[in-house]
């Protein structure tokens, strides 16, 4: 990757935008990656954290107040050249071409070797963290909110199928995890998988593969 920058700032207070911006709570602990003919393409990733709030600015010029951990959403865009050089805690991803149709595959590590679950994912304090603050905000907050991860693709054509071994991990999350077309205008160039991370980190195989194939 040849260039990485944050996009946005982080937002206290994250369960704000669970209530507000109509996402679906797998979009706050996700990657999304999309791609043009050549190869280049961006990469966001978005994760739900819990934090300290005494190094923020507020509490510098607060008093009186005996301020709680900070909730954030935060969100980071990098941009890429060669996707077969992009790497993740162990996730990679790669594209090939055929005349009948093409394939991208993303390789995500299971198990013990599923480092990124640490960095990439909502760990499960910082979701009961999300919960109990909007319990107290009157705020309605799934108690599955931090026990999912999301990877979108975005294509440059049309999606025919994804596959994914083992399968069996996508299918144990239940619930129409799997998702074709971007859902306006007729565009059929994304699909979706969302893995639960207990079964992650709980897997006795090395890694999923998970394949996509557009014309």
């Amino acid at each position: 990757m040849k260039t990485v920058r944050n996009v946005l700032l982080m937002c206290v207070a994250a369960v704000v935008g669970l209530s507000v911006c109509g996402c679906n709570e797998e979009d706050l602990t996700s990657i999304k990656l999309s791609f043009d003919t050549d190869g280049r393409g961006v990469l966001l990733s978005t994760v739900t954290q819990a934090g300290s709030s005494k190094s923020d600015p507020v509490t510098k010029v607060s008093s009186g107040l005996a301020w709680k951990d900070k909730l954030s959403i935060v969100f980071r865009e990098a941009a890429f050249d060669d996707m077969s050089a992009v790497e993740i805690a162990g996730i990679r991803a790669s594209v090939s071409y055929s005349e009948t149709n093409n394939t991208f595959k993303l390789t995500v590590p299971l198990g013990q070797e599923a480092k990124w679950t640490e960095v990439l994912a909502a760990s499960r304090k910082d979701a009961d963290a999300v919960h109990r603050l909007g319990k107290e905000q009157g705020l309605a907050v799934s108690r599955t909110l931090g026990t999912k991860f999301k990877f979108d693709v975005s294509v440059p054509g049309e999606v025919l199928s994804d596959s994914s071994q083992p399968r069996r991990i996508a299918e144990d999350s239940s619930g129409g995890l799997f998702s074709f077309g971007s859902g306006g205008g007729g565009d059929n160039n994304s699909a979706s998988l969302v893995l639960p991370l207990k079964k992650v980190r709980e897997s006795d195989k090395e890694e999923l593969v998970w394949l996509v194939h557009w014309k």
